[in-house]
């Protein structure tokens, strides 16, 4: 989960015949069988949750969506706004995981879910006060932090209170978590728009040796070597960061920066 760059000022098993026709095709997810460890009959609804995280934490193939979506009841809420979200279905999801809410207000797993669907929908005001709120009621929740700080900076584009409240985010998050490269980098992003570039060197250089392929500290640093004035630098870090994201939206955009 990092900041987007704004600126403050094939699954298949195939038999084929020796003369090369194709005369079988097999999705790999036919062959896949879920066990459960504790549970000798498990209920569909366990089933149904099990294929959900393992097309949610393993493997994004529709198939295992469709076998969840046919194993989960109705009142499993917070699973069907799961499957709507990953459909496309994003107000549906919505909408379901109010209800979901409003079963059990006390649930911060469907809280944070709501929090996701609400800055898919571009509502970034909304997200940052639901995911502060749970971050501020329980520190631990490092997820909730982040994702407040980047929905913070997102909305109070051009604000400086913005950079000094996500300037304490993200600094209380890199000291629960200082090897965690999505930190570091978002912090580094707050002082570069703070213009304190000897801060930001420093985090993206640790950074870059915990994860030297990762985008957006990649791209934080190609911004800081431009502001430096070090079009070398920052031709170097283009190429890395070309080679490994071909297809990043954000490419062109850097391209043009570093040729100016």
């Amino acid at each position: 989960c990092d900041i987007p760059h704004v600126s403050f000022h094939d699954h298949y098993i195939r038999v084929v015949a020796q003369d090369s026709v194709e005369v079988e095709v097999e999705p790999i997810a036919a062959y896949i069988e879920l066990v459960c460890g504790n549970e000798a009959d498990p209920q569909k609804e366990t089933y149904g949750k099990a294929w959900l995280s393992f097309y949610e934490l393993q493997e994004n193939d529709p198939y295992y969506l469709r076998v969840a979506d046919s194993l989960l009841p109705s009142q499993a809420l917070y699973e069907r706004a799961s499957i709507a979200f990953f459909k496309g279905a994003v107000n549906t999801a919505l909408q379901k995981i109010d209800e979901a809410i409003v079963s059990d207000s006390t649930d911060i797993y469907a809280q944070f879910f709501k929090g996701k669907v609400l800055e898919s929908l571009g509502q970034h005001t909304r997200a940052y006060d639901l995911f502060v709120n749970l971050y501020r009621r329980q520190p631990k929740l490092w997820e909730a932090g982040l994702k407040a700080g980047v929905n913070l900076l997102i909305s109070k584009q051009g604000q400086v209170a913005a950079l000094d409240e996500g300037e304490q985010i993200f600094q209380a998050l890199v000291e629960e978590k200082p090897f965690d490269v999505r930190g570091l980098s978002n912090l580094a992003f707050v002082y570069l728009n703070k213009r304190e570039i000897r801060k930001a060197e420093r985090l993206l250089v640790k950074a870059l040796r915990l994860n030297p392929d990762h985008a957006s500290a990649l791209e934080n640093m190609i911004y800081l070597q431009v502001l430096n004035q070090n079009r070398l630098q920052a031709q170097l870090y283009l190429d890395r960061f070309a080679t490994k994201h071909p297809h990043n939206p954000h490419l062109t955009k850097l391209q043009q920066l570093v040729q100016i």
